[in-house]
C-alpha cells in the first residue's frame, strides 16, 4: 500500500509538471505588415477583417500573432494614440468572439538599430497603457514585451524585463506574459534569463536555422544575399548552387562552407533541442514565435521539408509555435492562393476555400468607409503630407472621412486595387455609378480618375479616364454633397508616366482597372480643404 501511495503521488506529480509546461494554444500565424507601419494612420486596417479571423480557425489556428509597432504610436510624453486602440479593440474584440488566442507583440524594432537600455523609458509606459486598458479582457489575450531585443547585454535585457513584468502586474495580474531572451529572442540565451518572479509567464524564442537556407535572396542582411538561391534543405551536395562572388571573404561564406555539417535534420535537433533542455529544466511553457524561410530564391518542395521537420519536432516536444508568416514574404499564402502542401505539412487544414477578394462583376464594390476597403492599398502622392484617411472632425457617416488640405498641383490621393477590377461591361450604363460624398471650403476644379494596368509589351504606358469636378456639381461650402458619376461620364485624359507625357490613345481598358485617384490637375490648392467619405463603386 505505501508503495502504491508514491506511485501515485509520482504519477501526480509527472502529470503537474507536463501540465506546467503545456500553453493553451497549440499553431497559428503571425499576421505581419498590418500593424507595422510607422505612423497610426498608415495602418491599413482593412486588410484582414472578422472574416479572416474565423477562416484562419477553420484552417486550424488557434493562435495568431500580431506584431504592432507601439514605439512609433506614441507621442512625446509616451502615450499611445488613440486611433491604435480604435483598431486594436476591434481585432481583440474579433479574437474573442471567435475564441481565437492573440498575442499582442510589440514589434518595435530595427535589424540595423541596437536596443538600448533606455528602451526601459518606453516599454514601462506603454504597457502600462496596454495592461489597463485589456485588464478586464478574456485570457484569450497575451502581452509579448518586445520583438527580438538585440544589440544589448544579457544582463541588461533580463532586468528591463522584469521591470515591465512588474510594471504589467500594477494593474493587471490576469493575462498571460510573453518573454525572451537577448540576441534576436534567441534559444541559445533562454538559459540566461533569470528565474523571473511571476508564475504567469511564457518564454519564446525564434527559429531561421540554418541561416543561409531560411533568409537566402534576402536584401535587408548585411552583405545582402539577393544573388543566393536553390540552396537546397536537407544538405545536398550534388545540387549545392556555387556561392555568389560578392558573398566571398563574409561572414555568409563561413556559413556556406560548414552547411554539409549545418543543414541537416540532425543538426536541426540538436539546435532545437537547446530550447527543449531549457523548457524541462524550468519546467516552464515554451512557445516559438517565429520560423519559416523566405520564399523568394528556394524551391517549394525544400521550404515544405523544412517547415514539416521544423513543426513536428517542435510538436513532438510540446512546443507551442507560430509561423512566420501568413501572406508575406515568408508567407504560407500568396494573394489568394495558399500553398496548400506547406500548409498540410504544418498540420493545418487543406478542406477550406481561401477568402474571396474584389470581383469586379460585383455590382458594389467600396473602397473607404471608415478606412480604405479590404484588397485595396492607399496609394498617394503629397508633398506636403496633408492627407489623413482617418479625419474625426465630421464625417459623412461612421467615425472617419478622408481630409486632404494645402494640396500643391498634381499632387493625389489614390486607391490601388490589389488585384485589377474588371468594369468593361459597365463602362457604358448609366446605372453603374462612382460614388462618394464630397466636402470642400473653396469653389475650385479637381479630377477624379481611374488608371489601368500597363501590360508588359514594348514602351507600353498605363492610360486614364477622368471627370472634372467643379462648382457646376455643387457649391463647395463646407457641408457634405452627394456625387454621383456614371461610369460613361469618364472621358480618356493623357497621363504623365516615367517622365514623359503621354497623349490619348482611346486605349483605356475598363476591364485592367488598377487604381482610383483624385487629383489636383487644374491648380494648386493653397487654403482649400477637401473631405471625402463613402466611396464605392455600384448601381
Amino acid at each position: 500500500m505505501k508503495y502504491s501511495y508514491v506511485i501515485i503521488f509520482y504519477l501526480i506529480f509527472i502529470c503537474e509538471i507536463n501540465f506546467s509546461q503545456t500553453t493553451s494554444f497549440n499553431r497559428g500565424v503571425n499576421l505581419t505588415s498590418w500593424f507595422q507601419t510607422e505612423d497610426v494612420r498608415k495602418i491599413q486596417f482593412s486588410k484582414y477583417d472578422k472574416n479572416d479571423f474565423k477562416y484562419l480557425k477553420e484552417l486550424g489556428c488557434d493562435i495568431i500573432r500580431l506584431p504592432i509597432n507601439f514605439h512609433s504610436f506614441i507621442d512625446s510624453a509616451k502615450n499611445i494614440d488613440p486611433l491604435l486602440f480604435y483598431f486594436l479593440d476591434m481585432v481583440v474584440n474579433w479574437a474573442e468572439e471567435i475564441e481565437l488566442n492573440l498575442i499582442i507583440d510589440n514589434h518595435s524594432f530595427n535589424t540595423r538599430i541596437n536596443t538600448e537600455p533606455s528602451v526601459i523609458e518606453i516599454l514601462k509606459p506603454i504597457w502600462k497603457q496596454i495592461a489597463e486598458h485589456y485588464k478586464d479582457k478574456s485570457k484569450l489575450i497575451y502581452y509579448e514585451i518586445l520583438n527580438e531585443p538585440h544589440g544589448i547585454k544579457d544582463s541588461i535585457w533580463n532586468s528591463i524585463q522584469q521591470e515591465v513584468i512588474d510594471e504589467i502586474r500594477k494593474v493587471d495580474d490576469i493575462h498571460t506574459i510573453i518573454v525572451g531572451a537577448a540576441d534576436w529572442n534567441n534559444y541559445k540565451n533562454l538559459n540566461d534569463l533569470p528565474y523571473y518572479s511571476d508564475s504567469n509567464l511564457i518564454y519564446t524564442f525564434h527559429f531561421y536555422d540554418p541561416f543561409i537556407f531560411t533568409h537566402q535572396g534576402s536584401e535587408w542582411i548585411d552583405p545582402p544575399v539577393k544573388k543566393l538561391k536553390n540552396i537546397p534543405f536537407p544538405y545536398d551536395k550534388n545540387n549545392m548552387p556555387q556561392i555568389p562572388n560578392e558573398l566571398k571573404q563574409t561572414w555568409i561564406e563561413s556559413l556556406y562552407n560548414k552547411y554539409d555539417n549545418e543543414g541537416t535534420e540532425k543538426y536541426l535537433m540538436k539546435l532545437i533541442d537547446m530550447a527543449v533542455n531549457f523548457k524541462d529544466k524550468r519546467n516552464v511553457k515554451l512557445f516559438c514565435g517565429e520560423f519559416g524561410v523566405l520564399k523568394s530564391n528556394v524551391s517549394n518542395k525544400d521550404r515544405i521539408v523544412w517547415h514539416k521537420f521544423v513543426a513536428d519536432y517542435f510538436n513532438e516536444n510540446n512546443i507551442s509555435w507560430t509561423v512566420w508568416d501568413y501572406d508575406g514574404d515568408f508567407g504560407i499564402r500568396t494573394e489568394n492562393n495558399i500553398n496548400i502542401e506547406l500548409i498540410e505539412s504544418l498540420g493545418f487544414n487543406s478542406n477550406i476555400k481561401s477568402q474571396k477578394l474584389i470581383d469586379g462583376e460585383n455590382f458594389n464594390i467600396p473602397i473607404y468607409n471608415d478606412f480604405i476597403e479590404k484588397e485595396i492599398v492607399e496609394y498617394t502622392w503629397n508633398e506636403e503630407n496633408s492627407v489623413s484617411y482617418f479625419d474625426g472632425e465630421n464625417p459623412a457617416d461612421g467615425d472617419f472621412s478622408i481630409s486632404w488640405k494645402n494640396a500643391d498641383r498634381y499632387n493625389y490621393i489614390g486607391f490601388d486595387f490589389i488585384q485589377n477590377i474588371n468594369l468593361k461591361s459597365f463602362a457604358d450604363d448609366s446605372d453603374v455609378k462612382l460614388k462618394l460624398f464630397v466636402k470642400g471650403n473653396k469653389n475650385i476644379k479637381f479630377d477624379i480618375c481611374f488608371v489601368d494596368s500597363k501590360n508588359n509589351s514594348e514602351n507600353n504606358h498605363p492610360n486614364r479616364v477622368r471627370y472634372t469636378v467643379d462648382a457646376n456639381n455643387f457649391t463647395f461650402d463646407n457641408n457634405w454633397h452627394f456625387l454621383e458619376v456614371p461610369l460613361k461620364d469618364f472621358t480618356e485624359y493623357g497621363i504623365w508616366y516615367d517622365n514623359k507625357w503621354y497623349n490619348p490613345e482611346g486605349k483605356f481598358d475598363w476591364s485592367k482597372v488598377d487604381r482610383l485617384q483624385i487629383i489636383a490637375e487644374h491648380q494648386n490648392l493653397n487654403e482649400v480643404s477637401l473631405y471625402f467619405d463613402k466611396i464605392s463603386i455600384g448601381e
